[in-house]
């Protein structure tokens, strides 16, 4: 049986790329709103999901801060763009769905 290409795809972009990526490039977005607006811009160039870390905005280090989470998604919604977000918190970090009242001491940013 012959191979053929399937042409339906799903193209995703990783945003802030992986791990430390700011010693790589200045072009990596760092503050909340320069990931929104890069995710919008891969989304309107045909990415149908963006995978997105969020970053402390100073240092570019990872951060698992859910402003930045919360930030980075609002202004992706209020564009209006039609895509799939997919936050991630990686670096070896556990989701908590405990209540806030009850701390996950890993949820601290690594150092």
């Amino acid at each position: 049986m012959p191979l053929t290409m399937n042409q339906e795809v799903f193209i995703t972009c990783a945003v802030t790329g992986s791990g430390s990526t700011q010693e790589r490039s200045p072009h990596v977005p760092r503050s909340p709103a320069q990931i929104a607006e890069s995710a919008i811009a891969a989304a309107r160039a045909g990415a149908a999901i963006v995978h997105c870390h969020v970053r402390e905005p100073e240092s570019g280090k990872p951060s698992r801060d859910l402003a930045y989470y919360r930030e980075v998604t609002e202004r992706i919604r209020e564009s209006e763009t039609d895509v799939v977000l997919n936050l991630t918190a990686a670096w070896g970090a556990t989701l908590s769905l405990a209540p806030p009242n009850i701390p996950c001491p890993r949820l601290q940013a690594p150092t």
